[in-house]
């Protein structure tokens, strides 16, 4: 009878022994099928594990750039530059980011000590590239100081010559850098920037107090002829390429091209949403066969966010 009873016990102690290691089995398999949280997470107490990555913007200031040359006060430039400039900022690339595609700006520059023309007006075009450091698109207004015919049909408004006609009393602009003073022989100063809309709103979100432009060597040679037979000497001038015997800088309206023609017209507005499409256009705009860049941050490198934008402006018309 004693017997019987220990082998009683002895089973009920074997059974809960196995019903204790299937358990802890069974738990053991549910933990491993919960995942790991991933490197960079944050805690639940707001802690992080050390691996996460901070995109920094393109910088606190604005600043003007011409190729890898950056400046937060004074960008100097020839009176023959015949190339672009850009400027920059967290400002500008919060503020472009935002406004509809349709909207058309201008960057606006005075010059007190100039005898000609005191005002130069430049278009600012709205552009973006890829910045990797920032890990997203960045946006920013891109500037060519010598294309008059771009510079005029963008900005060239009754409503901002009034404004403009207000605050500085002249309606003689400038709309290319070396018309500021062809006759002067020293450097001009000008006064800090401005951005306004074409419709003559200035644009208040965008501070732009400690950036001026200097125009240098103002002094220019009449009739400074442009013929050329290769691009390198061309671009020993700033220019491009050499095109049929002419000095050109790509991207640039073709001289002679009629402003009103309907079908420039349609390039020109297919051109503004994509800076790039402007090559599809060679009988209204120069069109270099190679071109190389200056730096790694040229502009538009996603098509498909710039089928967006073209779309998003076809919307807001």
């Amino acid at each position: 009878m004693a017997e019987r009873q220990v082998r009683v016990c002895m089973r009920k102690m074997l059974r809960q022994l196995l019903s204790s290691s299937l358990l802890l089995v069974i738990l053991m398999a549910m933990s491993s099928c919960v995942p790991s949280a991933p490197k960079g997470t944050k805690k639940s107490n707001g802690a992080s594990d050390g691996n996460s990555v901070t995109n920094s913007g393109p910088g606190s200031g604005n600043f003007l750039q011409e190729g890898s040359q950056q400046t937060t006060s004074s960008l100097i430039l020839a009176a023959s530059f015949n190339d672009s400039f850009y400027l920059r900022g967290d400002q500008i690339n919060s503020y472009i980011a935002q406004v509809p595609s349709s909207s058309y700006y201008c960057l606006v520059s005075y010059y007190p000590s100039s005898t000609d023309k005191k005002v130069l007006v430049l278009a600012a075009q709205k552009n973006f590239f890829n910045n990797y450091s920032m890990g997203s698109l960045e946006y920013y207004f891109k500037m060519f100081p010598q294309n008059k015919v771009f510079n005029q049909d963008q900005c060239l408004t009754a409503a901002l010559t009034n404004t403009l006609n207000t605050k500085y009393g002249t309606t003689n602009f400038a709309f290319k850098i070396e018309d500021v003073c062809p006759g002067c022989s020293l450097s001009l100063n000008g006064q800090p920037l401005l951005l306004y809309t074409n419709s003559g709103s200035l644009v208040p979100q965008i501070n732009l107090n400690t950036l001026s432009i200097q125009i240098s060597n103002t002094s220019l040679p009449v009739d400074q002829p442009n013929a050329c037979s290769s691009d390198g000497a061309c671009q020993a001038l700033s220019y491009d390429c050499c095109l049929q015997g002419q000095c050109v800088s790509d991207s640039q309206v073709k001289s002679g091209v009629s402003l009103s023609d309907p079908n420039f017209l349609a390039a020109q507005f297919d051109v503004q949403n994509n800076p790039a499409a402007y090559t599809s256009y060679p009988e209204y705009y120069y069109v270099c066969p190679s071109v190389v860049g200056n730096d790694d941050e040229e502009e538009v490198v996603d098509t498909v966010l710039q089928q967006q934008l073209h779309f998003a402006h076809l919307k807001d018309l």
